[in-house]
């Protein structure tokens, strides 16, 4: 079990420091700033921004914290793209491949609970779309099929 668990770490730490120095290599450049000179919009390159290879965006909200980040591969969204609140806590995270989203989608209230959540497949919702207020009660529920609302279920939280 020790074996295994120290595996585990070793693979974690060399996955993380592979990471680390891809994101080092990269050339850092501000696209658009706020009037107060915070930075708005930035773009990561890889290699020369000349060659609009960009690898990740970040936006930034105006007290300088971390709104959405996106990753891209050859120009086309591909990884996660995360989105935060101004006070630095998750709002949103969802999936993309080829610039398409996939996968599993949650949104979440500034208290940290979900609000919102379902999955993509072929960049369209699908399944049960559950959405949920800031004590984590249902309001509704939504079924699709492949991007077509097909079904759904509101609830009323004051009848029994």
């Amino acid at each position: 079990m020790k074996n295994i668990i120290s595996k585990i770490l070793f693979i974690s730490v060399i996955a993380l420091i592979a990471v680390t120095s891809c994101e080092k290599d990269l050339t850092r450049v501000v696209k658009k700033s706020y009037p107060t000179g915070q930075d708005r919009f930035v773009l990561y390159y890889d290699g020369e921004p000349s060659k609009e290879t960009w690898v990740k965006a970040e936006l930034f909200h105006e007290n300088g914290q971390l709104m959405t980040v996106k990753r891209y591969e050859k120009g086309i969204q591909n990884g996660w793209t995360e989105s935060y609140y101004d006070n630095g806590a998750p709002m949103a995270k969802v999936m993309y491949k080829d610039g398409r989203k996939i996968g599993h989608y949650w949104k979440k209230h500034r208290n940290g609970k979900i609000s919102y959540t379902g999955d993509y497949k072929e960049d369209r919702r699908n399944g049960d779309w559950i959405k949920l207020d800031e004590n984590g009660d249902t309001i509704r529920i939504e079924t699709y099929e492949l991007g077509k609302l097909v079904g759904g279920k509101k609830f009323d939280k004051n009848k029994k």
